[in-house]
């Protein structure tokens, strides 16, 4: 009977009281049944089958009651300290992941401050050495970082955030660009923009373009044009298409499915994302309502 009820309120490891009545019923239902056969086996065994010729009530009731009452104590002793024992590892589990959630803050607190400390180091060396392009990837690469741990956690951001964030990749992708002569860059972009946005949804496509679009020798380019107003923003990226031999991850096309898929999520019949590929060109769309 204890176990009959310890299945029917444990869930996962944790007491679930829910649907009582249900449950409840449910247990009555095969304790009982359980019961009953016990006891009508016991008493056919020790009456040798005449026990209901000369039936009697009370005695009956008696022994019900007693063989009743004694399981039903048994069973509530054996279901409290069982669901004791289950409520105690379910505090303890809390209690060590509430430990493993402050240690995990305190390092995500230090390895920042560290970073920060080294890219301060770099930049201060870089403008003592007199190298102003380096001091100022350092910088960019700075402030992304900031970005990444400060704003891409949370839910929503101001879009002039996200376009700053779009604006610091681009400049240092440029700096790398600088020595090659096969790149044309174009890049327009709307600002300020009203509004708020899930971070980190427009710049896939823009790192797609840099990573997949630039060939050393080849004749590149990419286009980049934000628009945006109160209403919705929108993201247009071209690039040339050199067809590099892709990772098994690129080919199924994961970091496209991963926007589509948050676009989804977040904006649910209020996007429009579009792919567009031929022999020389790639080109994505994307359009997000703010309201």
């Amino acid at each position: 009977m204890s176990l009959i009820f310890l299945n029917t309120f444990t869930k996962n490891a944790q007491l679930d009281f829910s649907k009582f009545a249900d449950k409840i019923s449910k247990c009555w239902l095969l304790t009982m049944g359980m019961v009953s056969l016990l006891y009508f086996s016991v008493e056919l065994n020790l009456h040798f089958g005449d026990r209901y010729l000369n039936v009697s009530i009370s005695s009956m009731l008696i022994i019900t009651a007693i063989l009743f009452i004694l399981f039903l104590i048994i069973t509530l002793v054996h279901f409290y300290f069982s669901s004791k024992n289950i409520r105690e590892n379910i505090a303890l589990r809390v209690e060590l992941g509430d430990t493993s959630s402050s240690l995990a803050q305190l390092k995500s607190q230090i390895n920042p401050h560290f970073l920060f400390n080294s890219l301060n180091s770099i930049y201060g060396i870089a403008l003592a050495e007199k190298s102003p392009k380096t001091a100022d990837g350092v910088q960019k690469l700075s402030e992304m970082m900031r970005f990444m741990l400060k704003e891409n956690t949370q839910e929503k951001i101001s879009l002039n955030k996200e376009i700053e964030y779009i604006h610091n990749y681009i400049d240092l992708q440029s700096l790398r660009l600088d020595t090659n002569k096969h790149v044309q860059l174009n890049v327009s972009i709307e600002q300020p923009c009203d509004g708020n946005i899930s971070p980190m949804l427009l710049i896939p496509m823009i790192e797609n373009a840099f990573k997949h679009g630039v060939s050393i020798d080849k004749p590149s380019f990419i286009g980049i044009s934000l628009k945006c107003n109160e209403h919705y923003v929108s993201l247009n990226v071209k690039n040339s298409n050199h067809h590099k031999e892709k990772t098994a991850a690129e080919e199924s096309g994961i970091g496209l499915e991963n926007v589509r898929k948050r676009l989804e999520l977040l904006y649910p019949e209020k996007h429009l994302f579009q792919v567009y590929e031929n022999e020389e060109t790639y080109e994505a769309f994307i359009k997000i309502e703010l309201a």
